[in-house]
C-alpha cells in the first residue's frame, strides 16, 4: 500500500516538479538549519537561539537513534519507484530524518517566539518537505508521519521544561547525559554527527554563559559582518576537515563537535575580541 502511495504521487513527475521538490527537501538539510540558527543566535536573541538549538539538537539525535534501532530499509530501488537525490537519503529510512528536522526547527522557531505566523507556517513545511520525500522516493509514508510527529512533539515538551528551569545550562547537560544511552543502538554516522553537534552545543553555550556573555545588538552592517564571518570560518572549518582529514567516524565526530562547539561559543568570543558584538 505504501509503495503504490509513492507511485501515485510520482505518476505526476515532470521536471518542473522534480526542480520543485528539490528544492522544498532542502529545507529539512542542515545547511538550512544552520543558517536559521546561526542568524538567530548571534543577531537576534540568544537564549532563543539557545533554545531553538536545544530543539533541534534533541531532535536529531532521537531521530537517529530510533532509525539506527529499527534499521528498515528505504523504498529506493523497490519497482516503479524513481529515487531522486539519494546522496542526501544517508542512513535507515524509518522515521524520515528531512520531515522531522522541518518539524523540530519550525516548531521549535514557533515556540521561541510566540509567533502565531510561524505557528501556521510550520503545519504547510512540514507537509510539503514530507511530500518531496515521497515525491523523490527515498520515503514510505510512516517514516513521514513518524518524523513529522517526532519533530512536533520533541520541542513541545522541551519547551514547557525549558521554561520552567532557572538553570537552562544545567538543563542542556542533563539531557545530554539522558541522551547517552542511545549510544547503545546509535551506530550509523549520522548518528554521532547528531551527538556531536549536541555535544558541541552543550559545551559552547555553557562556555559562552559563563565567560563571554556576548551582545546580539549592533547595527545591520555589524550584524551582517559577524554573520558573514562566521560562516566563513564554519564553512573553512567543514570543507578543510572534510577534504583535508581521513573519513572516518571519529574524525567526522570530531568534525561535527567542532562546528556546533565553534557556532555557540568559541565564534560569540571571537565576535566580542573583534569589536563585532555591539
Amino acid at each position: 500500500m505504501e509503495l503504490e502511495l509513492i507511485r501515485f504521487i510520482q505518476q505526476f513527475r515532470s521536471p518542473v516538479l522534480d526542480a520543485i521538490f528539490t528544492a522544498v527537501t532542502m529545507v529539512g538539510e542542515p545547511y538550512f538549519a544552520a543558517a536559521v540558527l546561526t542568524w538567530i543566535y548571534w543577531n537576534v536573541d540568544k537564549g532563543r537561539g539557545r533554545f531553538i538549538a536545544y530543539g533541534v539538537f534533541t531532535s536529531l539525535v532521537i531521530n537517529n537513534a530510533v532509525k539506527d534501532f529499527f534499521k528498515l530499509p528505504r523504498p529506493i530501488g523497490q519497482e516503479g519507484i524513481v529515487s531522486q537525490r539519494v546522496e542526501t537519503a544517508t542512513g535507515h529510512s524509518f522515521p524520515s530524518g528531512h520531515t522531522q528536522n522541518t518539524a523540530a526547527v519550525f516548531t521549535s522557531l514557533a515556540l521561541a517566539f510566540s509567533s502565531r505566523v510561524l505557528a501556521v507556517l510550520t503545519p504547510f513545511a512540514i507537509l510539503l518537505v514530507g511530500l518531496s520525500r515521497l515525491y523523490l522516493g527515498v520515503h514510505y509514508p510512516k517514516d513521514v508521519l513518524a518524523g513529522a510527529l517526532l519533530g512536533v512533539c520533541i520541542p513541545l515538551a522541551l519547551h514547557r521544561i525549558y521554561l520552567k528551569t532557572r538553570d537552562k545550562q544545567l538543563l542542556i547537560l542533563l539531557t545530554f547525559a539522558l541522551l547517552l544511552p542511545t549510544v547503545l543502538v546509535g551506530d550509523s554516522r549520522d548518528y554521532i554527527k547528531g551527538m556531536a553537534l549536541f555535544c558541541g552545543f552543550a559545551f559552547g553555550s555553557l562556555l559562552e554563559d559563563r565567560l563571554v556573555s556576548f551582545s546580539t545588538e549592533g547595527r545591520p552592517v555589524i550584524k551582517w559582518a559577524r554573520y558573514l564571518l562566521g560562516l566563513a570560518i564554519l564553512g573553512a572549518v567543514e570543507f578543510g576537515m572534510k577534504f583535508l582529514l581521513p573519513d572516518v567516524a571519529a574524525v567526522v565526530g570530531l568534525r561535527y563537535f567542532l562546528l556546533s562547539f565553534l557556532g555557540m561559543g568559541a565564534l560569540p568570543w571571537l565576535f566580542q575580541a573583534l569589536h563585532l558584538s555591539y
